[in-house]
């Protein structure tokens, strides 16, 4: 600390009723669902074009799930889980690697699922600088309330979740730890 150092004014913490899901740090607490979770992880990913999201990896201790806030839409957030590929539909993997791409139409749990986008993107913890690279297919249901994710890291990586769309404000009483 300088000298000068003193008299400079000091950054004043948020106050956690300040705090909003954006905000999230590796340690926090936020409510949602009638559970308290702990941010386990963060991750950002950089989608080109200036358009970039956050992923929070929430562990409530008897279930883990993901939120994802994407910079454009403010008062949305994502929500999913892990999903073994053959759950969502037997032979999927196996026909991303040979086509290099997904069908164009998923089934799961009796529910149609259309593709809706791809994106190429490059995934990173804050502060590292270890970064990879990666395609990520979305398939919205009918309704558009819930989705399947699919994220290709590289020939035979491919990992998949499920999830739905929830509002920020079903969020709450966000902790600082």
């Amino acid at each position: 600390m300088g000298i000068f150092d003193f008299f400079k004014k000091k950054e004043e913490p948020k106050l956690s009723g300040e705090l909003t899901l954006k905000d999230l740090q590796k340690g926090d607490f936020v409510d949602y669902f009638m559970k308290s979770w702990k941010v386990e992880e963060v991750t950002e990913y950089d989608w080109g074009n200036n358009i970039f999201s956050r992923e929070f990896k929430l562990n409530a201790g008897d279930e883990i799930i993901y939120i994802e806030i994407d910079e454009e839409e403010d008062d949305m957030v994502s929500i999913s889980k892990d999903e073994k590929m053959s759950k969502i539909q037997k032979g999927l993997k196996q026909h991303i690697i040979e086509n290099d791409e997904p069908p164009k139409e998923l089934d799961y749990n009796g529910t149609k699922y259309f593709f809706s986008e791809e994106n190429l993107g490059e995934c990173y913890e804050p502060g590292s600088s270890d970064v990879s690279k990666l395609v990520n297919w979305t398939f919205n249901d009918e309704d558009e309330d819930h989705f399947i994710s699919l994220d290709r890291w590289d020939e035979t990586d491919i990992e998949a979740s499920v999830g739905e769309y929830a509002k920020i404000i079903e969020f709450s009483n966000i902790i600082r730890s």
